[in-house]
């Protein structure tokens, strides 16, 4: 009887200090996110957030609010107009871990940028409009398991780019802009299954590229245009 509370004892401490390294480490992730949101806010960054889901109270409803399992999504958007943004203004937006969200346009993305985005553990829809990231830089994307949606707007996507894109099977909606790759890789974005719309812009796209990826696609809508600029979402079947 003794060892049994004994047990029970040290596994109620081991447990009492595993909640409290969870609550510092989530409070601290916290701290640098509301840090990291007035930051960009002050440079000029649009950032919403839908409320945290319903709460009924009481102390398990505390305890995932702290644990920040109850906080609702995070739109980060950051687009160079007047404002010039730096690097280490990019970067913040990887300390915005809810952040569901995020779109840039600035040409002080880096590789570095990328990798703070990859860390991202709730990113599912991400948009890039820059001319500073080269085909190779695109493989930090591959980190982003959870991305469902990816609109990039580059200086170009060649060969390199689009074997980076093609190593991500969980997409469903893609956008690239200009596409220089060739068709035949371009063929192979059919291995992405999971695709419901694929956009595709640029003046070496191929006007029959589309008739034979909506054969390869049947359950994807596809858009191959040498001009004109598509967007997700902007073209009905």
């Amino acid at each position: 009887m003794s060892r049994r509370f004994q047990f029970s004892l040290r596994a109620l401490l081991v447990t009492v200090l595993a909640i409290a390294l969870a609550l510092g480490f989530k409070t601290g992730a916290k701290h640098r996110q509301t840090a990291a949101i007035a930051r960009l806010r002050a440079k000029g960054a649009e950032i919403t957030a839908e409320g945290p889901k319903t709460s009924r109270g009481g102390v398990v409803d505390e305890l995932k609010s702290a644990l920040g399992m109850d906080s609702g999504p995070v739109k980060v958007m950051l687009l160079e107009d007047a404002t010039v943004f730096a690097d280490e203004d990019v970067l913040l937006i990887g300390d915005v871990h809810d952040a569901t969200d995020v779109w840039v346009s600035s040409d002080h993305i880096t590789a570095k940028s990328l990798r703070a985005f990859s860390r991202l553990p709730n990113l599912q829809r991400l948009s890039l409009i820059t001319a500073s990231i080269s085909d190779e830089e695109l493989g930090e994307l591959r980190r982003c398991k959870g991305l469902r949606e990816m609109q990039l707007y580059l200086r170009c996507v060649g060969d390199a780019g689009l074997g980076h894109v093609l190593a991500m099977p969980q997409l469903e909606r893609l956008c690239l802009y200009p596409v220089t790759a060739s068709n035949d890789r371009l063929l192979k974005l059919a291995g992405l299954s999971r695709l419901k719309e694929l956009v595709l812009n640029g003046e070496d796209c191929d006007p029959a590229l589309e008739t034979r990826l909506r054969k390869m696609l049947p359950q994807c809508l596809v858009v191959a245009q040498g001009t004109g600029l598509y967007l997700i979402g902007e073209k009905d079947e």
